[in-house]
């Protein structure tokens, strides 16, 4: 199952950067969001949001690259703004996943995420589907798989793989204001600062 999940994943982490179809909301609760907020937790740490977001914008063509162009010190601009700016508003993140997640998901299909996202193995799984990697195994402990077997968690499989209905368009409305208002000025003041470097103020 674990397989089949490396693609959604790394869309998953990256699911503020594109438009998906909006999905009709589940009421909140107290329990809901924080559960949604740790299994957000889990699974951005575990995956290394940061290095996803470094790996995906060297991979653009139309962002890093072309830039190096005419500006050659401005990739790295790019890469160490983005790094610095989500090592700042992490919290924010999860906030933002969390609470779509609590609007899609069952209660008992977060209480079965929150032990599947646990597992060291599933960590580790979700680390090599953030470097592009296949997972070492395809399996985890017993409560891992205990709660993978009940409907719930088989529910909260199934509608992680189809991130592109677990995500709206709130989302990447959420994400752009979270992160590029602090991207673009650490970005700005790269340029500022390597400018009056060369000429010498």
């Amino acid at each position: 199952m674990l397989g089949g999940m490396r693609r959604s994943f790394v869309r998953w982490a990256l699911a503020f950067a594109v438009l998906f179809a909006p999905m009709a909301a589940r009421a909140q609760t107290p329990e809901s969001e924080a559960l949604a907020r740790q299994v957000a937790h889990d699974v951005i740490e575990a995956i290394n949001l940061d290095a996803v977001f470094q790996q995906a914008l060297r991979e653009s063509s139309s962002t890093v690259a072309p830039m190096g162009e005419f500006r050659p010190a401005w990739p790295k601009f790019v890469l160490d703004a983005m790094s610095e700016e989500l090592a700042v508003i992490g919290p924010a993140i999860e906030r933002i996943i969390g609470r779509r997640m609590a609007t899609t998901l069952t209660l008992e299909e977060l209480k079965a995420g929150a032990i599947i996202v646990a597992d060291p193995r599933i960590k580790a799984a979700f680390a090599a589907m953030g470097r592009g990697e296949r997972p070492a195994t395809q399996d985890c402990g017993r409560d891992c798989m205990r709660a993978m077997r009940q409907p719930a968690g088989q529910g909260f499989m199934r509608k992680m793989q189809d991130s592109e209905k677990l995500f709206g368009k709130d989302s990447l409305g959420d994400f752009v204001a979270a992160v590029m208002p602090g991207f673009l000025r650490r970005f700005a003041d790269k340029i500022e600062a390597a400018e009056r470097q060369a000429s010498g103020n």
